[in-house]
């Protein structure tokens, strides 16, 4: 895997995790991806998150599917599915 796979798997990893939390809420939603390295106090990305991911995560190796694990976070989407559910 090239750097330029890597970094459309990237993309796409990202879109599966959104589509995975809309199974849980039930609901499209919005495609704002706001991305933090797990363990870091930081400001969220909101911009180049792919290239972000890609620069620190990329090293060339081949036949590996890369190493996402799918992480949602429960607390937000439990406002998500509140703000749904009644009026």
């Amino acid at each position: 895997m090239n750097r330029d796979e890597f970094s459309r798997f990237v993309e796409a990893t990202l879109d599966r995790t959104i589509q995975f939390a809309e199974q849980i809420v039930g609901r499209t939603l919005p495609r704002n991806i706001a991305f933090m390295w797990m363990g870091r106090r930081m400001e969220p990305i909101r911009h180049g998150v792919v290239e972000e991911i890609t620069s620190k995560v990329f090293v060339d190796w081949t036949g590996t599917d890369g190493p996402f694990i799918y992480i949602v976070d429960k607390k937000t989407l439990g406002r998500e599915t509140q703000s749904n559910t009644a009026p």
